[in-house]
């Protein structure tokens, strides 16, 4: 049986820790691991959620979702955000929370981040 993951805050997009049946329309990314640890990663906006010792903790803390509060973390509520402007040696942006690391959807600009960030979708 696939474990869920609820949907990208950001774009909506399906997610899945487990590889999905042939004809199941969903992002298959399994938590990746980086010097952050393990994080659900949306394929489509290439958000991420917190950093995770494992999986489980992973989908766990992905599917933890805290109303918006001027714009605060979804995942974990802080407003100790920033914008994070290099990924993998590629100029875009995303804004980041300092909290838990998760981050928002990669744009070509910092005002389209923080507006991806704060229109989510719970």
């Amino acid at each position: 049986m696939e474990r869920l993951a609820k949907n990208c805050p950001f774009c909506g997009e399906r997610i899945s820790l487990e590889k999905p049946e042939p004809n199941v329309t969903a992002t298959y990314h399994p938590p990746f691991v980086n010097s952050d640890g393990k994080k659900v990663y949306c394929c489509k906006c290439h958000s991420h959620g917190p950093k995770a010792v494992n999986e489980e903790e992973a989908l766990d803390k992905w599917n933890e979702r805290i109303p918006s509060n001027n714009g605060s973390c979804p995942f974990c509520g802080s407003n100790d955000l920033g914008i994070k402007t290099q990924f993998n040696q590629i100029n875009m942006y995303a804004k980041i929370c300092k909290n838990c690391f998760a981050h928002g959807p990669l744009e070509d600009n910092e005002a389209d981040a923080k507006q991806k960030w704060e229109q989510r979708t719970l």
